[in-house]
């Protein structure tokens, strides 16, 4: 379709509503495993009658939410890069299966732009053929700079470096700081839970460094110079970063000790950092926007169902938006 920013972000606008506020939260909450799908229905989450899982139907419901996306977009190569991280997912796990030999459970996430057949011949077989032009470049760089590494962590890391050194290339190409912001942010969340965990581990710095990944707003020397310091100490020393919330997300760790609050407190920090781009006229950000939303709204869904029956959802886990 021919359409422009400010007509997609009308749409957008428009269905933004439909996302569960706190009354369909209350509702959901007190509601029983056998009825959960039921209920969903009737809050006007999912279409399928066809689900066998909580996972299945939140899959159906972003996918839809994807599909209408590339029908709306005005320019799909950004649309495409951003759901690229789906795609990354699903490399890993190939390459996974081709180094490692790991078939024994399939994480195949379907919210990609590449088919599942046609990555598996790409990765499995060298079957390119079915890949864009890009991407025919992309897989034998990764299987290049994989080669005998034996450490499953360091093959992940290597994998998705080499995965963001191709999306910031595109940076060199195409112009959208909602975008770039996305995944610097992305980058600087995953290093900072690198960071806390591998501390949590009492992994020594050298370790931690080669988990790592560049392009992120925060400088790895930022992690590596502070490293092994208390972590009391930390929130300070972080203070401007991201106008004072990673300061704040260390300290709430040093007092919870809970990497799990930590993951909601990053969730609900690029939903803050992609806000900023909620209303811009002629970019990629409200897109960006709403797709997040749905995908806080999914983990929600998620935390609710793993608790239903119980006698009270504990709410204070949910993420906020």
């Amino acid at each position: 379709m021919n359409n422009h920013y400010p007509y997609v972000n009308a749409i957008l606008r428009s269905i933004e509503n439909k996302i569960f506020d706190k009354s369909k939260w209350q509702k959901l909450a007190k509601t029983d495993k056998p009825l959960f799908f039921k209920t969903l229905a009737e809050l006007g989450y999912g279409k399928s009658d066809s689900a066998s899982s909580v996972e299945e139907l939140i899959d159906q419901e972003l996918l839809s939410v994807k599909a209408m996306i590339d029908e709306l977009t005005p320019q799909k190569h950004h649309t495409d890069l951003f759901f690229f991280q789906s795609d990354a997912i699903n490399i890993k796990y190939f390459f996974k299966q081709k180094f490692f030999g790991i078939t024994h459970f399939d994480v195949y996430v379907p919210l990609g732009t590449i088919s599942k057949e046609t990555l598996k011949k790409a990765i499995l077989a060298g079957e390119y053929s079915g890949l864009e032009k890009p991407l025919r470049k992309l897989i034998p760089t990764i299987e290049k700079n994989v080669q005998g590494i034996t450490n499953p962590r360091v093959f992940s890391t290597v994998i998705d470096q080499t995965i963001f050194d191709y999306i910031f290339d595109q940076f060199n190409l195409l112009t959208s700081p909602a975008l770039k912001t996305y995944f610097q942010t992305y980058i600087d969340s995953a290093n900072l839970l690198t960071f806390l965990r591998s501390r949590e581990l009492k992994w020594d710095q050298n370790t931690c460094k080669e988990m790592l990944l560049t392009h992120g707003g925060i400088e790895l020397s930022r992690f590596l110079e502070s490293y092994s310091l208390p972590l009391e100490k930390l929130s300070k020393l972080w203070e401007t970063e991201y106008n004072g919330q990673i300061s704040r997300i260390i300290k709430a760790y040093n007092e919870h000790q809970n990497l799990d609050m930590t993951h909601n407190a990053l969730d609900k920090l690029m939903l803050e950092e992609i806000r900023r781009f909620k209303y811009d006229a002629f970019d990629i950000g409200p897109v960006i926007y709403y797709y997040l939303l749905k995908v806080a709204e999914a983990k929600n869904i998620r935390m609710i169902y793993a608790q239903a029956g119980n006698e009270q959802v504990d709410m204070s886990q949910m993420l906020e938006y």
